[in-house]
């Protein structure tokens, strides 16, 4: 498996960046940091998914998952970018809707 993960906390921001294949297993990954970054009192999760080359069902059950601890929070969780991959299997699981997807960023 291929994933690499690279987090910066600034807080009350924190941006997110996975690269490579993100499964449920690799998203556990994700939401371990993110605690640590939340712990840090970052409240506004702002995930770059632009280099995502495969996600799983139990992957976007994670993203879920922490989008709603993030508003129990009064926080909320941004993508921000997103490859077509993930934008894809998004739309098949009816997430575009549930995900705030903010306008991609320029290249």
């Amino acid at each position: 498996m291929d994933f690499s993960l690279t987090l910066d906390v600034s807080p009350p921001d924190v941006f997110v960046r996975p690269c490579g294949e993100l499964d449920v297993f690799s998203a556990h990954q994700l939401s371990r940091d993110l605690h640590d970054a939340v712990d840090e009192g970052c409240r506004r999760v702002l995930l770059d998914l632009a280099d995502v080359t495969f996600v799983d069902a139990g992957a976007l059950g994670v993203l879920d998952r922490l989008r709603t601890q993030m508003a129990e929070l009064g926080g909320s969780l941004v993508v921000v970018d997103w490859s077509p991959r993930f934008l894809q299997v998004c739309r098949m699981a009816g997430l575009d809707r549930t995900f705030e997807l903010a306008e991609p960023m320029p290249a």
